[in-house]
């Protein structure tokens, strides 16, 4: 059975700016208007085109928007039944004392694009998934264990692909605890950083002594040394 408070979409659209002001009309009489994805196409860029804008109020408030949206079509016609007095979202800005915003009428991480972020560079998944603490801190490891590796010492680059793992299951995770409106705190993510920088060290420290295992040259000529060297 369909509920007064659930979210429908009005219509799909494909240009953000118009998106925006549409999304800025409505709440402008009153009516909580989400349109999720904006930020997405920021993020992927020229990829965003392709990424659909549904606009979404809840159903009670559906008949009102399309009125409104309407009359954006024709001004006529919003003239001869105007809109009322604007009304603030309950529990936002200065009025204090409302009703709590829904904490499921959010605008949604999605999983695949924190997978995407991570493979293209480790560190902004967590960005994307609002634990920006995080993400600060895999992206230092990142440029770190690159420099170090191409400056100092190659071992250092074998933590490039444990900070990518890293970033890219726990953005995963932490997708979905903003979906469930459960983010990790700041300070919570910086308690939790020692464990990515042992992590990084060590894949740093096992590097050296795992390289010669995986030459399979290198083994197969040290045991052949190790054995007829005695004779």
């Amino acid at each position: 059975m369909a509920r007064p408070d659930d979210i429908v979409t009005l219509e799909t659209l494909h240009d953000p700016i118009e998106a925006e002001m549409r999304v800025e009309i409505l709440r402008s009489a009153g009516i909580d208007a989400e349109v999720p994805g904006l930020e997405h196409r920021q993020m992927l860029g020229v990829l965003g085109a392709y990424v659909p804008l549904p606009l979404r109020v809840r159903r009670e408030d559906a008949a009102h928007a399309r009125e409104i949206l309407e009359g954006l079509e024709d001004p006529d016609a919003l003239l001869e039944a105007p809109v009322g007095d604007p009304v603030p979202p309950a529990g936002e800005g200065p009025y204090r004392g409302g009703e709590a915003v829904d904490s499921s009428y959010r605008d949604q991480r999605l999983k695949r694009v924190a997978a995407f972020c991570a493979l293209v560079l480790p560190g902004t998944a967590h960005f994307y998934a609002r634990e920006s603490t995080t993400g600060w801190v895999l992206l230092g490891l990142q440029v770190s264990a690159l420099a170090l590796g191409v400056t100092f010492a190659p071992a250092f680059l074998a933590a490039v692909p444990v900070v990518l793992a890293y970033d890219f299951v726990g953005s995963l995770r932490a997708c979905d605890r903003f979906n469930r409106g459960e983010p990790r705190a700041p300070g919570a993510q910086l308690a939790r950083s020692p464990l990515a920088i042992a992590m990084a060290g060590a894949a740093v420290f096992a590097a050296p002594h795992l390289a010669p295992y995986l030459d399979g040259e290198a083994v197969e000529r040290d045991s052949y040394d190790a054995f007829y060297g005695s004779y």
